[in-house]
């Protein structure tokens, strides 16, 4: 199997605009509010994070914002700086897996 990082993507934005256009998302709503409520599932990071990441609380707090601001329109302009922040969970397996994928993004 090879890897089809981008095969998807016309898909995707495809409906994800369509989606907008017939109400049902908004560009500028962060997706962690109703679109993808795992990815960011509270208001504060939770407790332990910053120790477990090695991170200041200021830190752990900072980067916590900016991920519940992260809105759909960020995602479909390459703006999310998701690609510079792959987790650590992420490995060349569950590249493969679209599931897998959204999960390594996710608190848990």
């Amino acid at each position: 199997l090879v890897l089809g990082f981008s095969c998807t993507k016309a898909v995707a934005a495809t409906v994800a605009h369509m989606m907008v256009q017939e109400g049902y998302l908004s560009y500028d709503e962060p997706v962690c509010e109703r679109v993808w409520t795992r990815f960011c599932p509270s208001v504060l990071p939770p407790d332990g994070l910053a120790d477990a990441l090695g991170l200041t609380k200021e830190t752990t707090l900072q980067r916590w914002g900016w991920k519940r601001s992260i809105t759909l329109r960020h995602i479909l302009t390459h703006q999310a700086g998701m690609c510079s922040a792959l987790p650590a969970k992420m490995t060349v397996q569950s590249m493969g897996s679209c599931e897998a994928c959204c999960a390594a993004f996710e608190y848990n």
